[in-house]
């Protein structure tokens, strides 16, 4: 059977993903990319466990090609540039080096763009013209698909939700401005918040019970799930702000709907309800109740995989819907 290998690079890990023309992901796999100190050591893992995943499956499958999403990468290019979040240097030839390592068709797109591709052919995208995808994961990024078409803008960075300012002058942001909505509403900004809260106050948390190198973004949401106050607040926190951005999305774009993809819309209602909540006392009055708020239509961090195997399907015309790749 033809498969493409979707790969979803992340600043914590990267998910790989055997996938069919359908979008039908038939095997995944995750690897730990926090790990690697530098840019050698980062491709040195990352390729042998995608070998390993490949010859896990060679018997049954027959890879056909490579679709990757990145961040902060020049499509054309083929380059990784000043990606915030991970050991690289400036510029990195990523679409060479897949290219000359696995000798297959290597198709490159931004983990945003990889993710609303996802959504527009195979997920809740797929019955409508007009919406916005934003991914939280370890960064904020995202993707707009506009008229039925995929938006990049005049050098490809259309998307980059992220770098909306929401606080200025506030915190440091790893682009290299401070206040960005990545810096609060991200996983890593919700632990940093957290951890803010616990070494500055004394109040009380079932965050406590856990050492500071052991909390991660998923402890906080489950802990806000069986009430925990400092929880709930540090959510409403991180909701105020990204329904901010996400009013100021809404007056630029008009979109029928927003989806929220990535690790931390696992939270699911618990982010949902402060999100909505101040996304209508932001968002302009002629377009208060007329916007839907969801998470992605397709099951967690699988969007920008099989969005990332669409660009390969695309290419080889199996995929007819959205000619925006072309």
């Amino acid at each position: 059977m033809d498969v493409v290998l979707g790969i979803d690079i992340g600043g914590t890990s990267s998910k790989l993903g055997l996938v069919q023309a359908d979008g039908s992901i038939i095997a995944k796999r995750s690897v730990d990319t926090k790990r690697c100190k530098n840019e050698e050591a980062f491709f040195a893992c990352l390729f042998e466990e995608i070998e390993l995943f490949l010859e896990q499956h060679r018997a049954n499958y027959h890879c056909e090609g490579i679709g990757i999403g990145a961040p902060s990468c020049d499509e054309q290019a083929g380059v990784l540039e000043k990606a915030a979040n991970f050991p690289f240097a400036d510029s990195v030839p990523i679409l060479r080096l897949f290219q000359d390592h696995f000798g297959l068709p290597v198709y490159l797109t931004k983990d945003g763009n990889a993710a609303t591709l996802g959504e527009a052919r195979y997920g809740a995208g797929q019955y409508i013209k007009n919406f916005v995808l934003v991914t939280l994961g370890t960064g904020i990024g995202g993707g707009l698909f506009l008229n039925g078409r995929l938006v990049k803008g005049n050098n490809g960075w259309a998307g980059e939700f992220g770098h909306i300012i929401v606080e200025p002058d506030g915190r440091p942001c790893g682009c290299g401005r401070r206040g960005c909505l990545e810096a609060y509403a991200s996983a890593t900004g919700l632990r940093r918040t957290v951890l803010q809260r616990l070494t500055q106050g004394d109040e009380g948390s079932i965050l406590r019970r856990l050492a500071a190198s052991e909390l991660e973004a998923k402890d906080v949401y489950l802990a806000a799930k069986m009430g925990d106050t400092l929880s709930l607040e540090v959510f409403d926190g991180v909701g105020r702000r990204l329904g901010l951005a996400l009013a100021n999305l809404a007056a630029t774009f008009d979109p029928q709907a927003f989806f929220l993809a990535g690790g931390l819309a696992a939270a699911e209602e618990v982010l949902l309800t402060p999100v909505r909540k101040y996304f209508e006392a932001f968002v302009l009055p002629q377009l208060r109740g007329r916007i839907s708020i969801e998470t992605s239509g397709l099951r967690l961090n699988e969007a920008a995989i099989a969005g990332a195997a669409s660009l390969v399907w695309h290419h080889k015309n199996l995929i007819t819907t959205h000619d925006e790749c072309k």
